[in-house]
């Protein structure tokens, strides 16, 4: 079992896979109702249909409740779009990755937390939850970066001063971010092993 499993039942929650039973009418956000509504219209046809895998913050005790949600899938990324000193971890392999051109990579396209939770440290839980889930996905299928996607400024420095993600260097309409599988890898070990279970919410909040 993951120790991160450990650090949510600590905090009475668990991170479920989306199924047909999450109660997900009653779910709101903000964002203009954007993400409730992709939730409770479109996120299960795109899970069956292998577009994405949608992951459920619930209470430990009660699976079919949703207290927020996030999404996990494949994606690639451009190395030029990547800071130097993020596209290898041992300067010796530097020709082979500058080689390759474009990197494995996994996208948490969605990521939303109740309105009436937003403040209380959920998200923090739940971002070490996914990266749990991508930590996973990578030992099978390696992935070098995990990447987000921002359309507004405040959720762009949101993801770069609280989670420590890095603007790619091409500007778009979407603000591309990306984290490195060596740093998600030591945020997880960091807050597995030198953080109380107990406290870890407190302190996110």
């Amino acid at each position: 079992m993951s120790r991160v499993v450990d650090v949510l039942a600590a905090q009475r929650y668990a991170c479920r896979r989306l199924h047909g039973d999450h109660l997900l009418i009653d779910f709101e956000c903000g964002h203009g109702g954007a993400l409730a509504d992709w939730l409770a219209r479109h996120a299960l046809p795109y899970q069956q249909e292998d577009l994405c895998a949608v992951w459920v913050m619930s209470p430990l005790d009660d699976d079919c409740a949703v207290h927020g949600y996030f999404t996990l899938s494949s994606h690639v990324i451009a190395l030029d779009e990547v800071n130097r000193r993020d596209r290898r971890e041992d300067p010796a392999n530097g020709n082979r990755v500058n080689s390759v051109g474009r990197a494995p990579a996994q996208l948490l396209g969605k990521f939303a937390v109740d309105s009436n939770l937003q403040g209380s440290g959920l998200a923090t839980l739940m971002m070490l939850a996914a990266y749990d889930h991508f930590l996973a996905s990578a030992e099978h299928a390696a992935s070098k970066y995990l990447v987000v996607e921002a359309r507004e400024p405040k959720i762009v420095s949101y993801y770069e001063s609280k989670y420590g993600f890095v603007r790619t260097t091409h500007s778009r309409e979407l603000t591309s971010l990306y984290r490195t599988t060596a740093a998600v890898r030591a945020d997880v070990e960091r807050a597995a092993a030198m953080v109380p279970p107990q406290d870890l919410a407190s302190e996110a909040s």
